[in-house]
C-alpha cells in the first residue's frame, strides 16, 4: 500500500510538472507568433501584454523564465525607462539593430536596419 501511494504521488508531480512546461510552450509559441510579425525588432511591454490579455508582470515573469530556460532565445528584456522585448542577432552582426536619429524630435532610437520604425517618444515613422 505503501509503494502505492508513492507512486500516485510521483506520478501526480511529474504530471504537474509536465503541464506547466507545456503551458510555457504554448506562451512561447504565442509569443514567437508575435515577434515574427514584428517589423520594428522591439515590441514594448505592454503592447505584449495587451496582446496575450496579461498583465505586464505577467508577462515579464514568464519571459524570464522562458529566456532562462532557453525556451525562447534571441530576444532581450528591458525593464529600464520604455520597457520593451528586443529581438537581437544570433551571431551577434551589426547590421540586424542600428541607432538612429529621429529627424522629427532628435530622439536616439534602435530600430531594426532596413526596416521603417515608429519613434518611441513622437511616433513619427523613421527609415
Amino acid at each position: 500500500m505503501v509503494t502505492y501511494i508513492q507512486f500516485a504521488v510521483l506520478f501526480s508531480v511529474l504530471a504537474y510538472l509536465n503541464f506547466r512546461k507545456s503551458n510555457l510552450i504554448k506562451s512561447a509559441y504565442l509569443y514567437n507568433n508575435i515577434f515574427v510579425h514584428d517589423a520594428y525588432g522591439y515590441i514594448s511591454l505592454s503592447e505584449l501584454a495587451s496582446k496575450m490579455n496579461k498583465t505586464n508582470d505577467s508577462v515579464t515573469k514568464e519571459i524570464e523564465k522562458l529566456l532562462k530556460l532557453k525556451i525562447l532565445i534571441n530576444i532581450s528584456l528591458e525593464l529600464g525607462g520604455s520597457q520593451k522585448i528586443m529581438l537581437i542577432k544570433p551571431d551577434n552582426s551589426d547590421n540586424f539593430n542600428e541607432s538612429v536619429e529621429c529627424p522629427h524630435c532628435g530622439a536616439r532610437i534602435t530600430k531594426r536596419a532596413g526596416f521603417v520604425a515608429k519613434c518611441e517618444y513622437c511616433d513619427a515613422e523613421i527609415k
